[in-house]
């Protein structure tokens, strides 16, 4: 009976004397579930735009018909996080992609463009220095080349391919949050500033405006 009261008070006392250190480990472990800093994110983003330059309207010409993403838009990025307050990112985005066809009694053509902004920058996280935690609000900054490519095609005629560069900026914010230690999904708006391509590309010339999305990404 004696050695069974020793055993028991032996154990009592090591877990209290261990207590505090379990407990401590579960807390850092906690808080490194959500660290970011030194890791990196893969990330597509779908939204949609409000173009803020139209030069004219195509939709009412019932020789024309158009075909491709609209007033939407899909964006590709990658971003590392130097801590937990600050993101370098690097996005490319498919702004614009759009087929024009005209056919009438004279004849017809096609137009195939796209625009595409490759922008470098940062993501400031809004959150308490020292906290990790699963919502996190942030302000963005990006600029960059912005590309536009254009297809004409005149039936029986010729068909002819040239691309153009006009100069743009991102900023805006939004709230990633984290589900799990490798998934993040989040919610962004903010404003493209650019400038003006030397031509038209479907029915406008400068693709400023702003935009809404939804991103889904993978931390590792």
């Amino acid at each position: 009976m004696k050695r069974i009261i020793s055993y028991t008070v032996a154990l009592t006392m090591l877990s209290v004397s261990l207590s505090p250190n379990l407990a401590e480990a579960v807390s850092v472990r906690k808080r490194n579930y959500y660290s970011l800093e030194n890791r990196s994110q893969i990330e597509v983003r779908f939204g949609v735009r409000n173009d803020t330059h139209d030069l004219n309207d195509f939709y009412t010409d019932p020789a024309l018909s158009r075909s491709g993403l609209g007033d939407a838009f899909v964006s590709f990025g990658y971003n590392y996080f130097a801590d937990e307050r600050t993101a370098f990112s690097l996005s490319l985005k498919v702004l614009a992609a759009e087929e024009i066809d005209y056919l009438d009694f004279a004849g017809g053509y096609t137009e195939e463009y796209s625009v595409v902004p490759i922008f470098v920058g940062m993501r400031h996280y809004l959150t308490a220095p020292g906290l990790r935690s699963p919502v996190r609000p942030y302000i963005t900054l990006q600029a960059g080349p912005v590309f536009g490519s254009q297809r004409f095609l005149y039936y029986g005629l010729y068909d002819d391919t040239d691309t153009y560069t006009a100069v743009g900026a991102h900023f805006g914010g939004g709230i990633d949050m984290q589900a799990g230690r490798h998934f993040m999904i989040g919610i962004n708006a903010g404003y493209n500033l650019m400038s003006d391509f030397d031509i038209e590309l479907g029915d406008k010339d400068n693709y400023s405006g702003a935009e809404f999305g939804v991103g889904f990404g993978f931390v590792f």
